[in-house]
């Protein structure tokens, strides 16, 4: 097993000191509230802030099965005994290599949770539009951390059983996504909490979500042809904004990463690109002759990643098909000169809920180098989260430029650093949203190949505080068609914006 880092002592009494010197915390513009403490005026009084604030999350059906009818077939109209269904309302990728999932244990139901915990098996389904209907009866209510669990009966869904190793696990055949799991481990967290880490076996994707428009492109990894792209237009997924509310997207921009440019003179500067709206797709883009030479079960393509090469599709599609995924934007101090960074991560979700909140963000290090965010999480003891919004989305982008250590983002990007009010770190002003977070664990990804470079680490922080813009509210609640976060898609350049869905 790999190494989990754990520091709380020597930053919870810095914490502690700086929010009681903190005084009107809820004047002005915004709103500051602490999870352990009451609802403030401003917001609905049986409204989860935390919950609502972190939006989009990726939004899936986790399906898990005990016993499996072993006269079942393999097909849409098999059948499965002891089967459970559960909505996870926010999940996310910490690794393509190998391809891992993340998600806190509050954000399923115990009885989900015990199954997979004895059978270390698990279907994710895409959670897409024509299910909007099931997913607001499975979405968690009333303060809950997590919705029920059903039958597939009760939701109106038939099963499938897929041979999923020693077990099979029930899934969606209507889902243009499947991802076929194995349970690595539960990380240990405070309040008897856990983080899972799943591992993906195989990846299912409906043929009738491929386009062949990147046939004649070059995969940017081991120089494959790609034949074919994930749209996420024809996937039409659907994410959680909390409080029983869902998203569509709104549409898909393209925005490149920032351009090193070296003069003449060997100084350097950079060029940054525009937040465009791209073309959207449709059926009209599916080449349905050239799907059909990608082989796979019919209507979908497989890949299985232990035991192939390559996907056929010409590249790992692990970021292609979890989306939207919320933009963790981290912003600390630099230890010894107290340089303010700030960072964007598109592996960013949830890790516990409840009293307790807690967030994580994915961060990969090469050559044994920590990015800087991890770096001065882990030795500061504290982070902040701030919202990407459409507005800040060309600075977000900006502030990814691979500068050094010993530079400040934010006088690269021009936005405003300022003192967060219960950690030692600096806050995006402009941000309409903030958590304020003490650091408390880094959990390196497994992985199988240790040739490899790359290293995952997933940094955990607990949200001690949350600072929200009133001008974001409309009766008491986050409005996410004010708010217009930006969220990470499958390509190099996608993002995407959400709207609610009706």
């Amino acid at each position: 097993m790999t190494n989990a880092h754990n520091d709380l002592s020597s930053t919870e009494s810095a914490a502690t000191d700086l929010s009681n010197t903190t005084k009107d915390l809820g004047a002005g513009s915004s709103i500051f509230w602490k999870p352990d403490s009451a609802i403030p005026a401003d917001l609905l009084p049986n409204s989860n802030p935390f919950m609502s604030a972190l939006t989009p999350r990726p939004t899936a059906w986790i399906c898990v099965s005990d016993k499996v009818d072993e006269s079942s077939s393999s097909t849409s109209s098999g059948t499965s005994k002891d089967s459970k269904i559960a909505l996870l309302e926010g999940y996310n990728t910490a690794s393509d290599r190998p391809p891992v999932m993340i998600f806190g244990t509050d954000s399923i139901p115990d009885d989900v949770l015990e199954v997979l915990s004895k059978t270390k098996k698990c279907s994710l389904s895409l959670a897409t539009e024509v299910q909007l209907d099931a997913c607001k009866k499975a979405c968690a209510k009333d303060g809950a951390m997590s919705g029920p669990s059903f039958s597939f009966s009760d939701l109106g869904f038939v099963p499938a059983v897929r041979d999923n190793g020693s077990l099979a696990a029930a899934f969606f055949s209507s889902s243009p996504v499947k991802l076929h799991c194995s349970l690595v481990e539960i990380t240990d967290l405070p309040d008897d909490r856990g983080l899972v880490i799943l591992e993906v076996d195989t990846f299912e994707i409906g043929k009738e979500v491929l386009s062949a428009s990147g046939s004649s492109k070059k995969s940017s990894s081991g120089g494959r042809q790609v034949t074919a792209r994930v749209e996420a237009d024809l996937m039409k997924p659907i994410s959680s904004l909390g409080n029983g509310k869902f998203g569509r997207l709104e549409g898909v921009y393209d925005m490149y990463r920032p351009s090193k440019v070296t003069e003449q003179d060997g100084s350097v500067s950079w060029t940054n690109h525009e937040f465009t709206k791209s073309r959207p797709r449709d059926e009209q883009d599916v080449d349905e002759d050239h799907l059909s030479s990608l082989g796979g079960s019919g209507e979908t393509v497989e890949f299985t990643y232990l035991e192939e090469e390559g996907c056929i599709l010409g590249y790992n599609p692990t970021k292609q098909v979890i989306l939207p995924r919320p933009i963790g934007w981290i912003s600390t101090y630099e230890k010894n000169q107290r340089i303010p960074h700030v960072a964007p991560y598109s592996f960013f979700t949830d890790a516990g809920r409840g009293k307790r909140p807690m967030v994580a963000f994915v961060s990969m290090a090469r050559r044994g180098e920590r990015k800087d965010a991890q770096t001065d999480s882990e030795e500061m003891g504290q982070f902040a989260w701030n919202v990407v919004t459409r507005p800040l989305a060309e600075q977000m982008n900006y502030s990814s430029a691979d500068i050094t250590s010993a530079e400040s983002e934010f006088e690269l990007i021009g936005l405003n650093d300022v003192p967060a009010r219960l950690i030692d770190a600096p806050i995006v002003e402009e941000a309409p949203i903030v958590f304020e977070c003490r650091y408390v664990k880094t959990k390196d990804v497994p992985r199988h190949d240790e040739a490899n470079e790359s290293r995952w680490s997933v940094v955990i922080g607990e949200v001690l505080g949350i600072k929200i813009d009133k001008d974001i509210l409309t009766d008491g609640e986050i409005d996410v068609t004010k708010l217009l976060p930006v969220a990470r898609m499958g390509y190099a350049q996608e993002y995407g914006l959400v709207e609610p869905c009706k």
